[in-house]
Parts: C-alpha cells; sequence; structure tokens
C-alpha cells in the first residue's frame, strides 16, 4: 500500500498509521473498499441490463416465430415436417457411414503399423531391412518409443537420425516414425 498523503511505497496492509507523515491511513482503507465494492456492483448491474436486454430480444424473436408459425397453412407444416424426417433420416445414415469408416481406418492403421520399409542399393538391387513403421501417440517421445523398441531410451538419437528429424524432441501425435529392428 502507499500513503496517499506523503506517497510512501510499500505501507504493510495492517499498518494504521504511516510512519512517514504520521497520517491516520484507517479512512482511506475504508474508502478503498467503498470504491472497489461499488465497482463490482457497477459491473454487476451492467451484466444483469445486458441479460434483461439478450431477454427481451429472445421474447421478441420467440414471438415473432410462434405468429409465423401459426400462419403456416397445413400443406407448409407437413414440407417442413418432411424436410425434417429427412434430415434426421440423413443423420442417421452419417452416422453408419462415419462408424464403418472408424472400423475401416482402425483396420488401416494396423494394417500401416505393420509395414515393413524396402531400401534399393546403389546398383537398384532390393534390399529388404527389418524397419517398423510407428504412428506416435499421445504422450510418446522419442525416447519412449527407443525404449519400447531397444529397450533402451539413449537409441533415440538413432531413430532421429533415420527419420532425418532436424529436433529430436519435437515430434506429435500422428506422425510415422521408422524403426530399424
Amino acid at each position: 500500500m502507499e500513503c496517499p498523503v506523503c506517497h510512501q511505497p510499500n505501507l504493510a496492509e495492517e499498518i494504521t498509521r504511516c510512519p512517514n507523515c504520521k497520517s491516520e491511513l484507517t479512512g482511506f482503507k475504508e474508502l478503498a473498499a467503498a470504491e472497489s465494492e461499488r465497482d463490482k456492483r457497477k459491473k454487476t448491474v451492467k451484466i444483469l441490463i445486458a441479460l434483461s436486454v439478450l431477454i427481451v430480444i429472445g421474447w421478441g424473436v420467440s414471438a415473432s416465430m410462434m405468429s409465423k408459425c401459426a400462419s403456416t397453412s397445413e400443406g407448409e407444416k407437413n414440407l417442413i415436417q418432411q424436410k425434417i424426417e429427412s434430415q434426421a433420416q440423413n443423420i442417421i445414415d452419417l452416422k453408419a457411414e462415419n462408424e464403418a469408416l472408424a472400423m475401416r481406418n482402425d483396420v488401416l492403421e494396423e494394417q500401416f503399423l505393420s509395414v515393413e520399409v524396402i531400401e534399393l542399393s546403389e546398383d537398384g538391387e532390393t534390399i529388404e531391412k527389418d524397419y517398423l513403421v510407428h504412428v506416435v501417440k499421445e504422450g510418446e517421445s522419442l525416447w519412449s518409443i527407443a525404449e519400447d523398441y531397444h529397450s533402451d531410451g539413449f537409441k533415440h538419437e538413432e531413430i532421429a537420425g533415420h527419420n532425418e528429424l532436424n529436433d529430436p524432441h519435437y515430434i506429435k501425435v500422428g506422425d510415422t516414425v521408422i524403426i530399424k529392428k
């Protein structure tokens, strides 16, 4: 706290008199607390006014919609009902398709994890090496991956080298990492 009379800085909150100018500080503290409380109440009133305005606007829109619905003919109501039912069926179809795609994605992910990398030698002959492709999951790092495959976290630099990673400490979920068996 700062003394409002002599501007002595860093006064403890429990001090009732300024050690520099001997001014009574209790009244100033109460005044500051009252101002703070007044500011809080102003904010509360502004929020309540804004909410009231939103409620009135919502009520007006709702009343307008209700009057439109009341004036809608029976044929229009049937058409609207058909559109709603059609959209509901589309949602059901999309959910089923989404589930089928999720299952297919799981199968593809399992297949992807078992892919072996084949390198070509300089003369064009294929050299089949024992490599695995690993998809990075949440919470994994090169260190943890090296521990999983090589039982040695220090092999993370080797994995980074195989994958030509500029920063071996930055991998993200979904990245693929080639691992030598």
